[in-house]
C-alpha cells in the first residue's frame, strides 16, 4: 500500500468563479505516476517517488473547469533522499556494489576501465563501469520509454508515437517532438550515435543533445532528413544526408562534442511535419552517447565516427557498396561506389 506524502500546493482560479479540477495526465508524462492530487489540491508524492534517484524530473499538470478545453503546465519537481546514494556521488548504492565500486566513496568522475567514460557517465549510460569495450560494443542504449512532449513545438493531435524495441526505439508519424531525460557531460571527444528510418519525408527529422527544454535557442538537434534547412540544427555533412538510404535503417555517428560541449539534461528527437499533410513518418532507435577520442594513444585516428561524404552531385552512394570499421577503429574497409567522412 502506497502511503501519500504531501510534497506542496497548487494554486489556481477562474475568471468566472467556475470549479476547477486538477489532473496529472497519464499519456507522455512518465513521472505522472509517482504523484497524485489531494483533496485539497496539493501534489502528493506516492511510495513509489523511492525508484528515483536525486534530480529535477518534468511533472505535467492540467487544470479545467469543466466547460473549456484543459490548461497544461509542465513543472520541475526535486526529487531528495529517495534512492539510497551514501555518497552522493549522483549513483545508486545498489549499483555501485552490483559493478564492483565502492558505494561509500564519491568515485563518480573516476574511470576504473580506462574507456574514457567516468563511473557517472557508465551509470547514466547504462554501460559496464569495469568493461574498457563497453560504450562501443555493448548494449548500452539510451531507454527511450520515459519519453514526454517537447511542449514549445510538439503537437499530439497531430500524429502518433510507438514505442519499438522494448523501449530502445520509437517510431512517429505526423508532427511530433519529444525529450526524454538524459543527463550527459559533454566533451570534445562525444559521439552521439543512433540508427534513423524514415518512410515519409517530413520538414525536419533529426536527434540532439540539449541542456533545457527551448529547442531553438542553440544548435543541438542533428537533422538527417527533411524538405527544410532549420537554421537552428546542425547539418554534419547534408541536411538531407538519409536520402542516400533512405526507407532503410541508416547508422549516424556524429562527434557532438565538435559543435559544443559541457552539461546537458534531454536527449530531444524531432518529426516535424506541421504543414500539410503532416504525414512525416519516421524511426530512431539504438541511441547511445559515448567517448571516443580522436586519437588513440599511438596517434592512430578513430575511425569510427564516419558518415556519408555529401558532394554536391550526391557522390557518396551508400546502397552501392558498404564501409565497415575494424573493433578498434584503426581500418575501414571499403567497397562499391563510397565516399566517407570521420567526424
Amino acid at each position: 500500500m502506497e502511503t501519500p506524502r504531501r510534497v506542496g500546493d497548487l494554486v489556481a482560479a477562474d475568471a468566472e468563479d467556475e470549479t476547477l479540477t486538477l489532473n496529472i495526465p497519464t499519456s507522455n508524462n512518465p513521472y505522472g505516476t509517482h504523484f497524485e492530487i489531494g483533496s485539497t489540491g496539493e501534489l502528493r508524492a506516492k511510495s513509489s517517488l523511492a525508484t528515483l534517484l536525486d534530480g529535477v524530473y518534468p511533472l505535467e499538470l492540467t487544470v479545467t473547469d469543466g466547460e473549456n478545453a484543459p490548461v497544461s503546465r509542465l513543472f520541475q519537481v526535486e526529487v531528495t533522499g529517495a534512492v539510497a546514494d551514501a555518497d552522493h556521488d549522483k549513483m545508486a548504492d545498489a549499483w555501485e556494489t552490483s559493478h564492483g565500486l565502492n558505494p561509500l566513496v564519491n568515485d563518480a568522475g573516476q574511470d576504473p576501465d580506462g574507456d574514457g567514460l567516468t563511473n557517472l557517465q557508465e551509470y547514466t549510460g547504462n554501460t559496464d563501469p569495469m568493461d574498457p569495450e563497453g560504450p562501443l560494443l555493448m548494449g548500452g542504449y539510451i531507454d527511450l520509454r520515459p519519453y514526454a512532449s517537447l511542449v514549445s513545438q510538439d503537437k499530439p493531435a497531430e500524429g502518433t508515437i510507438t514505442v519499438m524495441d522494448g523501449g530502445q526505439g520509437l517510431a512517429f508519424t505526423g508532427n511530433r517532438w519529444v525529450r526524454v531525460p538524459f543527463d550527459y557531460t559533454v566533451t570534445p571527444d562525444t559521439v552521439l550515435e543512433f540508427e534513423f528510418r524514415g518512410t515519409v519525408q517530413g520538414e525536419i527529422h533529426g536527434v540532439g543533445l540539449d541542456e533545457d527544454v527551448i529547442e531553438g535557442n542553440a544548435k543541438r538537434l542533428v537533422q538527417v532528413w527533411g524538405k527544410d534547412i532549420w537554421g537552428s540544427a546542425l547539418q554534419p555533412g547534408d541536411f538531407d544526408a538519409y536520402k542516400h538510404h533512405a526507407n532503410d535503417w541508416a547508422t549516424h555517428r556524429v562527434r557532438i562534442g565538435q559543435s559544443y560541449t559541457g552539461a546537458i539534461h534531454q536527449l530531444i528527437i524531432a518529426n516535424d511535419h506541421d504543414g500539410a499533410p503532416q504525414n512525416g513518418s519516421s524511426e530512431v532507435r539504438k541511441i547511445r552517447v559515448y567517448e571516443a577520442p580522436i586519437m588513440d594513444g599511438q596517434g592512430f585516428v578513430n575511425l569510427r565516427p564516419f558518415g556519408g561524404y555529401a558532394l554536391a552531385y550526391d557522390g557518396d552512394k551508400p546502397k552501392q557498396g558498404s564501409a565497415i570499421a575494424t573493433t578498434d577503429g584503426k581500418e575501414i574497409e571499403i567497397t562499391g561506389n563510397r565516399w566517407l567522412q570521420c567526424w
